[in-house]
């Protein structure tokens, strides 16, 4: 992953609570994969990717069915 800057995610619940995840880096890619540690119950969810340097965040909000 030659240049690759560092980020942090994060998914959070409709309330605001936390969800532990697992970040797995694609070899030979910039492209990652996220696996909650539990079952999501259906809802609204929120990916917050925040930049090392926490100068850029970018959000998306996820439904789970």
């Amino acid at each position: 992953m030659g240049n690759t800057k560092s980020f942090e995610l994060k998914i959070m619940d409709s309330k605001g609570h936390h969800i532990p995840i697992l970040i797995k880096n694609i070899k030979d890619s910039n492209d990652v994969i996220v696996h909650p540690q539990n079952d999501l119950q259906s809802g609204f969810y929120q990916l917050k990717v925040i930049s090392g340097d926490h100068m850029k965040l970018e959000m998306m909000k996820v439904v789970v069915e």
